[in-house]
């Protein structure tokens, strides 16, 4: 699930990356994720794009095919691409974010491994509330609601275990982890010896700042 690219004067980051850093981040952060995708499914990765949005250019480069995010909410526009991609390929899903600089391939394996061995549901939170990945075997409209939660990561997972609970699923819950939305988060980032190379160049501007406060 693609996010809206950050434009002037809307992203909390641009005061450190600039609007042209805020751009060259979000292209590389959706390459990242439709890369896993195409590793983690190969030959069935779909990528949702925001409304007017387009992901022919990595259609082309990548084996995913990409659609159109509908609807006027976050949880509806997760629900309805879970379907368009349950009807196209039937099964099971896994829906993971694009803002999330940590998503590597054990994210695949133990989300896949969990639904293997018969959850329902699996549920990777974030950090700052919402999810970062959800996996299931069908849909589960209930479920879309925390994709949009914004709270707090024990919130969320609170919310995740009632839900789930009400509807009698089993659930597997990966660990936690950070969306890149705002300076602190990019910090937060700069300082994990694991970050890819090739996103701490890109927020090589952070750094500079950082060390310059």
């Amino acid at each position: 699930m693609a996010e809206a690219p950050r434009t002037a004067g809307s992203s909390p980051l641009e005061p450190l990356l600039g609007t042209e850093g805020c751009a060259r981040l979000d292209s590389l952060l959706l390459r990242r994720a439709a890369r896993w995708a195409t590793e983690s499914a190969p030959g069935a990765a779909f990528l949702a794009v925001p409304p007017g949005g387009s992901g022919a250019a990595l259609t082309e480069e990548m084996a995913v095919e990409s659609f159109s995010q509908a609807g006027a909410s976050i949880p509806e526009r997760f629900e309805r691409a879970a379907r368009h991609v349950f009807g196209r390929h039937g099964g099971p899903l896994i829906i993971v974010g694009t803002d999330f600089p940590r998503l590597a391939a054990y994210h695949a394996d133990a989300a896949i491994g969990d639904l293997r061995e018969g959850c329902d549901v699996v549920l990777g939170v974030a950090i700052g509330g919402g999810l970062y990945l959800l996996g299931m075997r069908r849909p589960e409209p209930k479920l879309f609601a925390l994709a949009g939660a914004g709270a707090d990561g024990e919130m969320t997972r609170r919310n995740a275990r009632q839900v789930t609970e009400g509807l009698g699923l089993g659930v597997g819950m990966l660990h936690y982890e950070r969306a890149l939305v705002g300076p602190g988060d990019a910090r937060a980032l700069l300082a994990d010896p694991l970050l890819p190379a090739d996103l701490g160049e890109a927020l090589a501007a952070c750094r500079r700042r950082a060390q310059d406060e």
